[in-house]
């Protein structure tokens, strides 16, 4: 798998311990949990640990994870502005002001 070729196999774990619990969300949510323990050994850019909590439907951690990215200037932080998948998050007012202060288009 994709976690396997990267060198993440405890992803890989943490995705299959997820469906087995509790389906999609719970698959995503073990993703970002193991993801945000792995940058104590590893690099994982934030945006990619805020893209498993949007998909597990924990906003608030998915803008947490977003602020990290901004302040160690992830390089896909750019993109939030036009990523639909980052739709969810459009009317939140963290999400905007992230947007505001990176010069992004609201």
């Amino acid at each position: 798998s994709y976690f396997s070729m990267i060198g993440l196999p405890q992803a890989e774990e943490a995705l299959a311990l997820g469906y087995a619990e509790g389906g999609h969300r719970a698959a995503a949510r073990h993703l970002g949990d193991t993801l945000a323990t792995l940058r104590s050994v590893r690099h994982v850019p934030p945006e990619t640990i805020a893209w498993s909590y949007l998909i597990a439907g924990e906003n608030s951690l998915a803008l947490d994870w977003l602020e990290r990215g901004f302040e160690e200037r992830d390089t896909w932080m750019p993109f939030l502005s036009a990523d639909p998948m980052y739709d969810p998050l459009r009317e939140d007012p963290r999400f905007q002001d992230l947007l505001r202060r990176m010069n992004l288009p609201q």
